[in-house]
């Protein structure tokens, strides 16, 4: 099957998401290796242990149960790291930077900022129509490149944007289709 949807895949046909496969765990999964020229040894198969914690049965569909727990409510970690993501992709710079070094020692810029976010991202479904709305309709968003004598020196709050490069391959991207060239480089 992943055969004949690749081939599809090449001659230009889409692919519907739902046509993905998913293998069910198998429960005594064994895995010979071999390292070197030393002998084979069988290595039993281990159980599953979120970051917080808890250890999960992995007799089904593992990715549902991954999905589960990364969309709970209660989980800490990925709506802040969505939202810090999608801030950083706007902003040049994430509420936490870098990007992704989520973790206690690194905090956020403007924790009140990112909880706001994060907590509006979750009560809203995980929407991220709404997360970017919710960003480019803010205040820090809009306000303007040129600096004043106040926010001159200011890269880390937000007080006004700063200027970056486009990465080499936005940049590239725009010539072509500026000068309507779709030659291919080897």
């Amino acid at each position: 099957l992943r055969r004949m949807l690749a081939d599809e895949f090449q001659n230009g046909k889409t692919i519907p998401f739902p046509e993905l496969v998913d293998r069910p765990v198998r429960g005594q999964a064994k895995t010979v290796r071999k390292k070197g020229g030393k002998a084979k040894r069988v290595v039993e198969p281990v159980t599953a242990k979120l970051l917080g914690g808890d250890y999960v049965e992995l007799d089904g569909n593992a990715r549902a149960k991954l999905m589960s727990w990364l969309r709970e409510p209660e989980n800490p970690y990925f709506a802040k790291a969505i939202v810090n993501r999608v801030w950083a992709n706007y902003f040049g710079v994430g509420i936490v930077n870098p990007v992704d070094d989520l973790n206690l020692a690194n905090p956020p810029s403007n924790a009140p900022l990112m909880d706001y976010l994060a907590k509006g991202f979750v009560e809203n479904d995980y929407d991220l129509k709404w997360l970017h709305r919710t960003i480019v309709n803010s205040d820090a968003y809009q306000r303007s490149w040129e600096a004043n004598e106040t926010n001159a020196l200011d890269k880390r709050n937000f007080s006004r944007f700063v200027p970056r490069r486009l990465p080499a391959e936005t940049l590239y991207d725009a010539i072509l289709v500026a000068t309507a060239n779709d030659a291919k480089v080897e």
